[in-house]
């Protein structure tokens, strides 16, 4: 059990950019903590709104090499909307001779173009001023009815 915990804390994924607009790619950047070969093997499948990333360390292996094994991958473009991000990473088996790794799952949000004005106007400090001596009086006439 702790080698699969020390797998869990071994992954590391980033995207950029965070805040992806609609037809943006989106790069995904994996950090993997317990060294090994280098990965070769990389693919982004997009199917709806599911889009399933692959990491391999299969590649080079240049002994001594670097604790941490980094590895990066673009997708299409995306139109907007809410995606779900399925990664896995296949480690290196002589440096993780562990069960296999559960995939790491991502809801990310692709915003839309704007095009035009805010579809949920903000209050102006106009707005916010009439809207405050318009409760104040409807208040105090309330208050002055029970008074009486």
């Amino acid at each position: 059990m702790a080698l699969a915990s020390i797998a869990a804390r071994a992954q590391t994924y980033t995207f950029d950019p965070l805040h992806a607009q609609d037809g943006q790619q989106i790069q995904v950047n994996a950090t993997w903590a317990l060294s090994g070969n280098f990965v070769a093997t990389k693919s982004v499948t997009v199917s709806g709104s599911s889009v399933a990333i692959q990491f391999v360390q299969d590649g080079l292996n240049l002994s001594p090499n670097p604790v941490f094994i980094t590895s990066s991958i673009d997708t299409p473009p995306l139109s907007a909307g809410i995606y779900t991000f399925t990664i896995t990473w296949t480690p290196d088996p002589s440096e993780y001779p562990g069960p296999p790794l559960v995939p790491q799952v991502f809801t990310i949000a692709v915003r839309g173009l704007a095009s035009g004005p805010a579809t949920v106007p903000g209050l102006s400090v106009v707005g916010v001023a009439s809207l405050v001596l318009l409760l104040t009086v409807a208040g105090c006439g309330a208050l002055r009815r029970r008074l009486i």
